[in-house]
């Protein structure tokens, strides 16, 4: 499970961590009284202290499986349009779509990928290093 630092506060949202049902499997950070943190195994659906849900790259693909976003299919258009976008330096798209591949190519692990394409097309909001923000 993918657990840096950067990944956290991405998840650290209220539209992520308001879809959580805790289950057993699940990934948290959990927080015992703030003094320290540990990523910890959700058993029996439950967790000890403060949790923060970090959800696993299946997790976040089924968050668009039963929603379509407003102009493609997401899973067709993540398939076959973002891995050619992040390891190719010139497909000769137009600009917006250069901004969008220069969008996607700052995340470091499928999960936070993943977790800024559910952002982006449930939410409107895009990652700018530090929070969610609307997107245009």
């Amino acid at each position: 499970m993918y657990t840096s630092e950067t990944y956290i506060k991405m998840c650290y949202t209220p539209e992520i961590q308001e879809q959580w049902k805790r289950k057993d499997g699940d990934f948290a950070l959990n927080i015992p009284y703030n003094k320290s943190t540990a990523v910890s195994y959700v058993v029996c659906g439950q967790t000890w202290g403060k949790d923060i849900w970090l959800p696993r790259q299946d997790q976040l693909q089924k968050m668009l499986s039963y929603k379509e976003p407003k102009d493609r299919d997401p899973h067709d258009w993540f398939c076959h349009g973002v891995p050619g976008y992040l390891w190719s330096d010139d497909l000769g798209y137009g600009e917006e779509e250069d901004k969008e591949i220069d969008y996607y190519r700052q995340f470091t692990s499928m999960e936070q990928l993943w977790l800024a394409f559910v952002m982006k097309n449930l939410h409107q909001k895009s990652w700018n290093g530090t929070e969610w923000v609307a997107s245009c």
